[in-house]
């Protein structure tokens, strides 16, 4: 928890922490450490802070160290009451908005919801209701494990490309291909697919405002075909599918929700899910979060420090106790796992498991591309 008596962010520098191998000896290895509330920020948003604070050489940018005398704007002298009232007058419009668009809204979030069947091939798939249970989707602790990992960019592109896929959908491959080995290794299997749930940004184009701008959507993780090429391949109907009806949603989603009274009513939530552990025995609406931020393709530097790469540290939730985040930088995908310690204390199996998920994706990738080649010539 953030300390509510203070601004919703704290960044912490973490000096003296072990060299690696790698790294010529005598070089000074910092972690920067940055937390931020998520009303503030979303994932886009937070790579637009990034991009403000960060320098693209290792001399840093002229600090204007001249003082500047701030014209008063609007709300600088306001009381409690005058801000009162101007929260109460922002919610108010937000919520006429949001009533006009509610029937739209309602519709769509229907037709995301509802049973759909997909072809690829000789798999059918179908996304249901609810996902499975799976011993993740229970009540969270407030204790957390945490993985990192990361694989080339390059690695997964051409995956991507060999099988005419997004580079989302090779994402999504690996997660529910180290999800489906690491629950084999627990002795628990579905034969129902495992859903994610995924953010979708409704920001418009070159939107840069640090605000928080995302709305949820689910897909299927195609778990239940064992072979991964022909999983990729329905993993790529279903994220295809899920696009289409997003696509319709971001012209009339808000993205400044009525929020009077939220801090309270969402602190209620919580502490009703942790106490009544309806999350045990109520089936999820999706498996897991998996989160794909793209991020800058060149090095960035840090008051001259090189930044090497960049893992973010996400939000499990009741029901849904594990998060898989990710950051394209410069040339890797930095991966970030988090769940509840309680749920997953071996959260590093996992990790592993989408190593070599990867590699063994990459590695049939170019067989059949090289197969496939073969047979034309």
């Amino acid at each position: 928890m953030l300390d509510r008596s203070r601004p919703l962010w704290e960044m912490h520098i973490l000096d003296g922490l072990p060299v690696p191998s790698d790294l010529p000896k005598g070089t000074r290895y910092v972690g920067l450490y940055s937390k931020m509330h998520h009303a503030a920020l979303d994932g886009m948003g937070g790579q637009v802070l990034m991009e403000a604070i960060m320098d693209v050489s290792a001399v840093p940018r002229e600090a204007n160290k001249r003082k500047r005398h701030r014209e008063a704007a609007r709300g600088d002298n306001y009381g409690i009451a005058e801000l009162t009232t101007s929260g109460v007058m922002h919610n108010v419009s937000q919520s006429i908005k949001l009533a006009k668009n509610l029937p739209k809204l309602t519709r769509k979030a229907f037709d995301m919801l509802k049973p759909t069947d997909t072809q690829e091939g000789s798999n059918p798939q179908r996304m249901n209701w609810l996902a499975p249970k799976t011993p993740l989707n229970a009540t969270i602790t407030n204790q957390r494990s945490f993985a990192r990992f990361s694989i080339p960019y390059a690695d997964s592109k051409h995956i991507s490309t060999l099988n005419n896929v997004s580079l989302n959908d090779v994402v999504m491959a690996i997660s529910g291909e180290g999800m489906n080995r690491y629950f084999k290794d627990e002795g628990f299997s579905t034969e129902d697919p495992l859903l994610a749930a995924i953010p979708v940004s409704v920001r418009p184009e070159g939107n840069t405002e640090l605000s928080n701008q995302v709305s949820i959507a689910r897909m299927s993780l195609a778990t239940n075909i064992n072979d991964p090429l022909e999983r990729l391949k329905a993993i790529n109907v279903s994220s295809s599918h899920t696009k289409t009806l997003m696509s319709d949603v971001k012209a009339i989603m808000p993205t400044d929700f009525p929020s009077l009274g939220a801090p309270w009513l969402m602190s209620s939530i919580a502490s009703t899910l942790t106490r009544t552990r309806v999350a045990n025995s109520v089936p999820p609406f999706a498996n897991v979060l998996i989160s794909n931020v793209p991020g800058p393709n060149i090095t960035l530097y840090f008051a001259g420090a090189k930044q090497i790469s960049t893992f973010p540290v996400s939000i499990p939730y009741h029901g849904m106790g594990l998060n898989i985040t990710l950051q394209s930088y410069n040339g890797w995908l930095d991966f970030g796992l988090i769940s509840c310690q309680k749920l997953m204390p071996d959260i590093h199996e996992l990790a592993q498991h989408m190593k070599d998920a990867h590699k063994e994706l990459l590695e049939l990738s170019l067989k059949a591309n090289a197969e496939a080649c073969a047979a034309e010539s």
